[in-house]
């Protein structure tokens, strides 16, 4: 009867450890994919500066060239 007391608690212990790690798991890859999102949309951000002031460069640079 001890042992099987002491099986039963084993098991019981394994399970709710192997759920915990499954929510730290779980938790984690939202966080990353959290991170991943807000650098990509950061990178898009900022590409999207550099090209309209790229625009601007050329457009300004036309017209410089226009008033010559």
């Amino acid at each position: 009867m001890a042992v099987a007391v002491a099986v039963a608690v084993a098991v019981a212990v394994i399970v709710a450890t192997m759920s915990v790690n499954t929510a730290v798991i779980a938790v984690g890859v939202v966080a990353e994919a959290t991170v991943a999102v807000a650098t990509t949309t950061t990178t898009l951000s900022a590409t999207a500066a550099v090209d309209s002031s790229a625009s601007s460069l050329e457009a300004a640079e036309a017209e410089a060239a226009t008033n010559l």
